[in-house]
């Protein structure tokens, strides 16, 4: 059977247009190998009721699945709630013939005892979304009453895949004769003893076709040890190949070759050597844009022979290389590496503890995935963070207010303002007085989103006097930056000029640059505000020409957002679109799509018709 995997869903805000955008361009080459097209096409059509089916699937594919699997923590009501809000979603968008297809691959996503969570999902379930599960015999739902017996479920085949049939067998063996020294019933009989088990088949016929002698096959039908004999081989072919396959068991999830290579210590014309050797290009399958062992029998069985001075090696080495993307792409001011931001507190949690992974999801990985709108994966590290500290701890209350901070991203400000009062009401007791200022500036920011002005006005301004108290500088300016935000918004220009005028001063006095760009850019759209375009124009240029210096890909692209709005209000269409373009290429670059799309809706606008 063809296995494919959950589709991602990196945020469940994220516009269902491009979800469905997503699936249409992956949708041709899925039907085909799916037997969607051709002949076929109308099997499918009457079993789904549909005339236009769509795959829904992508490179990336934790995110919707940590989300179905994080259902044992308290919050199981909502991430339910939340994915079938989705869904939901997704079916306003489709047409009364289409439907969109998950394929599920139940090795990853279907541990044991999830069968409930996923009879309640597919109770839920919009009609015009269905989702396909794989089936093989060591499946926790194949033999589930809970998950089979619902009505909503459609499975592939529609009986328990429990063994190859023996016309499968002929067929297979059959092949396999034509590749090997050994003829049909010689292999038939070698293959006796595995009950017709697909796996453990397959994986020995691939064993005889690399050139193992028959006698060499495992008698034992267990799973286990056809995977030792696996390993066995792979061993034999040279120490590359054992550091290869380790490593890639330890990495877990499909990676690069960079990753592979240096987490396995070999150089890139070894690797690809091994990468096409007959029989261990075979134990290897794509996933996303990278590679992982082909099952998790044989990688679980491979990681369970490295001894713990082993692991720890890989671990390390691929802290090293994950690491080094993250602080790269910072330095670069291009686009995250998502996996890097994924996959970094994963190692770092097994080579250095629970007080290391806290610290490096926190300080390292919390505002990459954040820029990447991958919210989801940072709630479900934000969630295991906040078990690994103590409750009334100053990380635990970064930790909320993080939370707090992506709650706010996802358009959730009254599950956003919770948390920065868990956090506040720690900061609190604990008297940490720069993390209350730091709570109180959330919370501004929250308030502020709603429109609710008076309040924000007063958070900022309690947030202010505990900075002034501590002599913070760096959080004066910031909320008298905000300050002024608050009063543009209420249109007392005057009092925003003094606001922003004083965080200038301030980060003047520190040195601070980048801060002194940000103010200079307020500072023009106040007066932009007041129709004065050239104090504007002046204010935004100065910003530019800090950003251009310090090399600010981010400031520079709002700078030149800014100069292109003053062009327009001036009538120069043409000369708004040359600086609106420059900011849309900066902010491709750093893969903001969200800061590129409006811009583009600008330039669209700006067009003549």
């Amino acid at each position: 059977s063809v296995c494919y995997q959950i589709t991602p869903i990196d945020d469940v805000n994220k516009t269902m247009e491009q979800i469905i955008i997503e699936a249409t361009d992956a949708a041709n080459p899925v039907k085909t190998k799916l037997g969607m097209t051709g002949a076929s096409k109308e099997k499918w059509q009457a079993l789904f009721g549909a005339g236009e089916l769509i795959p829904v699937l992508g490179p990336k594919i934790k995110a919707l699945g940590e989300l179905l699997l994080s259902w044992g923590n308290q919050t199981a009501g909502d991430t339910r709630k939340r994915f079938i809000e989705a869904l939901k979603k997704l079916s306003e968008c489709l047409s009364n013939e289409q439907r969109a297809i998950f394929i599920i691959d139940p090795e990853k996503w279907m541990p044991k005892d999830s069968d409930q969570a996923w009879r309640l999902v597919t109770e839920e379930l919009p009609s015009k979304i269905k989702l396909i599960f794989p089936q093989r015999p060591d499946d926790v739902l194949v033999t589930s009453d809970n998950f089979c017996l619902s009505d909503t479920v459609k499975r592939i085949p529609d009986r328990e895949l429990d063994i190859l049939d023996e016309q499968a067998i002929n067929d297979l063996v059959d092949k396999y004769a034509k590749m090997t020294k050994y003829n049909t019933r010689e292999l038939l009989n070698a293959v006796a003893c595995y009950n017709r088990h697909p796996y453990v088949v397959a994986a020995a016929l691939e064993l005889i076709k690399d050139g193992l002698e028959i006698q060499e096959l495992p008698n034992n039908p267990k799973l286990v040890a056809i995977a030792e004999a696996q390993r066995k081989r792979i061993f034999e072919k040279s120490d590359e190949a054992i550091a290869l396959f380790e490593a890639y068991a330890i990495l877990e999830v499909g990676v690069p070759d960079d990753i592979a290579e240096y987490a396995s210590g070999l150089n890139s014309t070894t690797l690809k050597r091994l990468q096409n050797n007959n029989y261990l290009k075979g134990l290897l399958r794509e996933e996303g844009e990278g590679k992982r062992i082909y099952h998790s029998i044989l990688a679980d069985y491979i990681l369970g022979q490295i001894n713990e001075t082993e692991k720890k090696q890989y671990h390390k080495r691929a802290i090293k290389i994950y690491r080094g993307k993250l602080k790269n792409a910072e330095e670069e001011q291009i686009k995250p590496d998502e996996l890097a931001a994924t996959r970094l507190p994963e190692h770092v949690l097994i080579a250095e503890g629970q007080d290391a992974f806290v610290s490096s999801f926190i300080n390292e990985c919390f505002s990459p995935l954040l820029t990447l709108g991958a919210l989801d994966t940072c709630i479900n590290l934000s969630e295991r963070a906040l078990k690994m500290v103590r409750e009334d701890s100053e990380d635990g209350a970064i930790l909320l207010g993080n939370l707090g901070v992506i709650y706010r991203s996802r358009g959730e400000l009254d599950k956003a303002e919770e948390m920065h009062k868990k956090a506040l009401a720690i900061d609190e007791r604990l008297g940490l007085q720069e993390g209350m200022a730091r709570d109180y500036g959330n919370l501004g920011v929250i308030y502020g989103s709603r429109g609710d002005l008076v309040k924000a006005e007063e958070m900022f301004n309690k947030g202010l006097k505990i900075d002034e108290k501590l002599g913070r500088l760096e959080g004066l300016a910031t909320k008298y930056g905000n300050l002024g935000i608050v009063y543009k918004k209420y249109g007392e220009l005057d009092k925003a000029e003094e606001m922003h005028k004083k965080a200038l001063e301030i980060d003047k006095r520190m040195g601070n640059q980048e801060g002194i760009a940000r103010h200079y850019s307020n500072l023009g759209v106040v007066y932009q505000t007041r129709g004065q375009w050239d104090k504007a124009e002046e204010m935004f240029n100065k910003g530019l020409a800090i950003d251009e210096k310090l090399g600010r890909l981010e400031g520079m692209a709002s700078d030149y957002g800014n100069i292109g709005g003053v062009y327009l209000m001036r009538g120069d269409s043409k000369k708004a679109e040359e600086y609106w373009i420059k900011s849309l290429d900066l902010y491709k670059k750093m893969g903001l799509s969200n800061e590129a799309k409006e811009v583009q809706g600008w330039i669209d606008s700006a067009r003549p018709n």
